[in-house]
Order: structure tokens, then C-alpha cells, then sequence
């Protein structure tokens, strides 16, 4: 845990601004994950202002409240680069690729909590287009960057918008595996759907980007498939061939139980719509119930219920009381485990 901050080791340049949260380590689907929170203990969002605070306030809860470290919020100009698995925690050896990108980007650069990570802060902007690939993010805005003070460089925080738009190109814009696999008529279908009225919200999930406009990647994922089950006329193996080379592909994509009920719910979903062209087709898409059949199928733990809510009704409702959400979690078990012995 990061609680000894040394404030002197953190840019000026950040430290003036009034950009701050502090964050705790708490498990969320069964993994640790590093949730902001405002000085005074309320949750803290990337897009909102509000829950901001300045480096002193968030410094002093940092010994007194028990927080797990401090954090910055990115926008208004900076720009952080997220280098991760790009550093050996016990000789300290920081990885080649890693090498070159810290080397070019000459800016602050310090290392991340686990002792794996980098993080590059500048000041500039980014190119439209995705924000993560392999071991390598990259965002400037809609995002928070933890900040240890553990630096590995002198500089401070440098304008690169040149040198981060060249990297961009370098790292997003080199086709993927699942890019090669797409066929002239999946281009074509990603160049009608561009260009549809919805076009620059197809656009924003294709590369990858759901931080501030959707509460999770899961939901994310689910609203990009809505649209290439539209796109495509209710084609499950489309679908999955057409996800697998957009942004928001990562390798939870793999888990067959979550893809398939995933495309499987889209599938259902895209009936109660128009298809492109003249006639519905209704039976292109018809999944005969494979949507709730895929559902039934992911496992009856707090991380499967929890996807089994959010495909099913993530689109509809937002919960905010966590003993609620345990409530319903111990109904639905007890509940499928009832069916399951019919």
C-alpha cells in the first residue's frame, strides 16, 4: 500500500491544480481494484468536477483517513501514458519497449502502485481514436492516474503533443490479429455504421473508448454488439468476428460463457427493431431463447450473477445500495438453484 507520499518528488505543475481524489484498495467482482474517493470520503468520478479536490486536502486525509494512495484526475490538458507489466518489481529492471516510450515522451514519470506498472504524465492532447492496446493506455481525460511520487526521471510535466500523437499512430493504428480476419463486406458494414445518424457513438465503442459514457466495459461491450447485431442482421458469428477487432476486445471476450450470452442477448435484443433495409427478417435473428439459456449458464457466483444482471438488465436500472445488490444476488442463487434440480 502507497501511504508514504513524498510531496516534494511530485511536479509542481500538478500539485497546483486543484485535480486530486485519494483512492482504496477494495474488491470489486473478486479482484483488488483502486476506487477514487474525495477527501471527505464521498466517491469521486472522472467526470465531475465536484469530487475534485486539491493536493493538500487529499494529502492530509492520506495519513488520517486511512486511504491507500493519492490520485490525479487527467484532462484539462494533461495527458497520462499507462505502461503496465513494464517493470520487475524485485530487481527493479524496467522492460525495453517501456525503455523507448519513457526515453521519447521526456516527462514526469514515476512507478505505479504494484511496483509493475509506469505511468507518463505530459501535457498536450491526443488523436481521436482508441485509448488501449496490449501492455500500452494512453487518455486524456474521463480517467484518474494514481500518483506514487516514486519517480525514475528529473523531468517535469512537458508538453509532448507531437511525440504522444506519433506514438498514438504508431501503437493504435497498426492493424490487429482479429483486423486481418475481417472480410471486405465487414468494412463496408463498419463504414455504414460510421456514417449512420448514431454513427459517432458506434465510432467511440468500435475504438474502444466507454470511460464516462458507460457505467462498465461489460455494458459497453453489450451496447457494441446491440449495433453490430443490428448491423448485421442478427449474425452471431459476425458479431463475434466484427468484436474481436474492435477496441473494446480484451480477454474476457474469451470466456465463452460471457461472449455467447452476450452476443446471444443482442441477438434478442435487435428483434425488437428495424432491420437495415426494407424487411425485418425476423428469423435471421431469432436466438429460440438462446439469450436466457446463455444467462442460466454463467456461474452462480457474486462475479457471474453480477454480469447475469448487468447483460440482462444493465440497460435499465442502476443500483446504488450494495445490500441490495447482496439481496438479490442470495435470491438469484437460491433461485437458480432451484431450477437447476428440476
Amino acid at each position: 500500500m502507497i501511504r508514504h507520499v513524498d510531496p516534494s518528488a511530485i511536479p509542481r505543475e500538478i500539485r497546483d491544480e486543484p485535480r486530486w481524489v485519494c483512492w482504496r484498495y477494495e474488491l470489486r467482482n473478486g479482484k483488488p481494484t483502486k476506487v477514487p474517493y474525495t477527501p471527505g470520503g464521498r466517491a469521486a468520478k472522472p467526470n465531475d468536477s465536484a469530487t475534485w479536490s486539491n493536493f493538500e486536502h487529499c494529502f492530509e486525509a492520506l495519513s488520517r483517513d486511512g486511504f491507500d494512495g493519492l490520485g490525479f484526475m487527467l484532462g484539462g490538458g494533461f495527458v497520462g501514458v499507462d505502461l503496465d507489466h513494464a517493470r520487475n518489481p524485485e530487481t527493479g529492471e524496467i522492460a525495453d519497449w517501456a525503455k523507448k516510450i519513457i526515453d521519447r515522451l521526456r516527462s514526469y514519470t514515476e512507478i505505479s502502485p504494484s511496483g509493475t506498472g509506469i505511468h507518463v504524465i505530459c501535457r498536450g492532447s491526443l488523436p481521436p481514436g482508441r485509448r488501449r492496446k496490449g501492455h500500452v493506455e494512453m487518455y486524456a481525460e474521463k480517467r484518474y492516474f494514481t500518483v506514487t511520487g516514486d519517480r525514475i526521471n528529473d523531468y517535469g510535466i512537458q508538453d509532448r503533443t507531437p511525440e504522444l500523437a506519433e506514438l498514438h499512430a504508431e501503437i493504435f493504428s497498426a492493424p490487429t490479429s482479429g483486423d486481418a480476419d475481417l472480410t471486405d463486406e465487414d468494412r463496408e458494414l463498419i463504414r455504414r455504421a460510421m456514417t449512420a445518424k448514431n454513427g459517432e457513438n458506434f465510432r467511440r465503442l468500435w475504438q474502444g473508448q466507454w470511460q464516462g459514457e458507460y457505467p462498465s466495459h461489460s455494458e459497453a461491450d453489450l451496447a457494441l454488439c446491440n449495433l453490430l447485431a443490428f448491423w448485421s442482421r442478427g449474425d452471431a458469428e459476425r458479431i463475434d468476428r466484427l468484436f474481436r477487432a474492435s477496441g473494446l476486445y480484451r480477454p474476457k471476450w474469451e470466456r465463452a460463457a460471457y461472449r455467447e450470452a452476450t452476443i446471444a442477448l443482442a441477438v434478442t435484443r435487435v428483434q425488437e427493431h428495424d432491420l437495415p433495409g426494407s424487411e425485418r427478417n425476423r428469423g435471421a435473428c431469432r436466438p429460440s431463447g438462446a439469450g436466457e439459456v446463455m444467462l442460466i449458464s454463467l456461474p452462480l457466483t457474486d462475479s457471474g450473477n453480477g454480469e447475469r444482471l448487468a447483460l440482462r438488465y444493465g440497460h435499465e436500472i442502476r443500483c446504488t445500495a450494495p445490500d441490495l445488490l447482496d439481496s438479490f444476488f442470495d435470491y438469484h442463487h437460491a433461485a437458480a438453484s432451484r431450477a437447476s434440480s428440476l
